[in-house]
């Protein structure tokens, strides 16, 4: 997804300083070749017709519907609690290595009890949130108990879903899952060589479930078989990820011969195209699942943003405003200590409050809220 204010250079040259290592054997995209996938792209895009959406400033395409989940990421109300970083299964695009035991967390945060983070979701009012691992089902009794203290907090305020591989579910933990109150399950079938038999132990018992993945370009006609299956199994939503190339997985991607993509984060150009495909499959079909598709520049625009924009809300000063973006903005004005002081008596005579500005120690700046100061008089 093109995105016009990154900065092309500084991303290319970043790109190229992280993987110094293989940076001269990976596939880069080249001019022309880049000039080619947008015209496939856009013609895939295109052919979707009515059918399609291109939600968040298009950076997200859309097949018919899209998950409450992925809307409440969208619009910055999710947090993901990540219960361990170990995995049961070996993927060769996954980004980390998932092998070692950590504590609850998110966002830098840990929360050893599962009260600490209904306490976090509460504190700042979340409307969504997800389990997620490595494998939660490797810490089960752990992830229900979060899930039974989210719920009891929050009740129907949250919609809480769980990330698996399924390896591990039995129709038991299923029932325990929905119990619990979880509201949707989202399964990576891949590692379980697209076996569908977890699905089905959730279908009819938690209330919605999905099918997660990379859009893996190798795999692309299997998926086409497995779409109207999913869909006869009671599966609701089809989240396609855009592989993301990292140092841990990167020799791997290399090794496939896929097309690495410049930006905030390295992308797989082919596994973009896949997903493309996969969604004119299914409306050539007439299989009722909504798919979207997850682009790491959706992912670095709208999910860090909202990261951001949560901590710069709680970090600011009432003087600081904070952007669209998530950045704290602040605007300072350098003069004498008798035009400073002039400022502040034009501010409080207007019946400002004083919260909103702050002088330095020597009273030769001022410091304020940017939608004050069209009531500074210019001259």
């Amino acid at each position: 997804m093109l995105v016009p204010e990154l900065d092309h250079s500084s991303i290319i040259r970043n790109n190229a300083e992280e993987h110094a290592a293989m940076a001269d054997t990976m596939k880069w995209i080249g001019s022309g070749d880049a000039v080619t996938a947008e015209a496939v792209r856009r013609s895939l895009l295109d052919a979707l017709g009515s059918e399609a959406s291109l939600p968040f400033r298009g950076t997200k395409p859309v097949f018919r519907r899209l998950s409450p989940g992925c809307r409440l990421c969208g619009d910055g109300e999710w947090s993901c609690l990540f219960i361990n970083n170990l995995c049961n299964a070996r993927c060769f695009f996954c980004p980390t290595d998932q092998d070692n035991q950590d504590e609850p967390g998110t966002s830098t945060l840990t929360f050893p009890e599962p009260g600490e983070y209904a306490d976090y979701l509460e504190r700042f009012g979340f409307k969504g949130a997800s389990i997620s691992g490595g494998e939660p089902l490797l810490s089960f009794e752990k992830t229900l108990s979060f899930i039974t203290a989210v719920k009891a907090r929050l009740g129907d305020g949250i919609y809480l879903w769980m990330y698996t591989n399924g390896r591990l579910l039995t129709g038991e933990k299923a029932r325990l899952l929905a119990h619990a109150g979880l509201d949707e399950i989202r399964f990576n079938i891949i590692a379980t060589g697209y076996d569908l038999t977890p699905l089905r132990m959730a279908a009819g018992t938690i209330p919605a479930v999905t099918v997660e993945i990379p859009a893996v370009p190798e795999d692309i006609g299997i998926m086409k078989v497995k779409l109207r299956e999913l869909a006869d199994t009671g599966v609701s939503f089809l989240n396609l990820h855009q592989i993301r190339c990292t140092g841990h997985n990167r020799e791997r991607l290399a090794g496939r011969g896929y097309t690495f993509l410049h930006g905030p984060q390295i992308g797989i150009l082919e596994s973009e195209l896949t997903a493309l495909e996969l969604m004119n499959h299914a409306r050539e079909k007439g299989v009722d699942l909504g798919i979207n598709y997850c682009s790491l520049i959706y992912r670095h625009r709208f999910q860090s943003r909202s990261s951001r924009r949560r901590w710069a809300r709680l970090m600011a000063k009432p003087f600081e405003g904070v952007t669209d973006a998530g950045l704290i903005r602040t605007l300072r004005m350098d003069a004498d200590p008798e035009s400073v002081s002039g400022i502040e008596a034009v501010l409080r005579s207007r019946g400002v409050d004083p919260g909103r500005w702050s002088t330095g120690m020597n009273s030769d700046r001022i410091t304020l809220d940017a939608g004050i100061l069209g009531m500074i008089d210019r001259k």
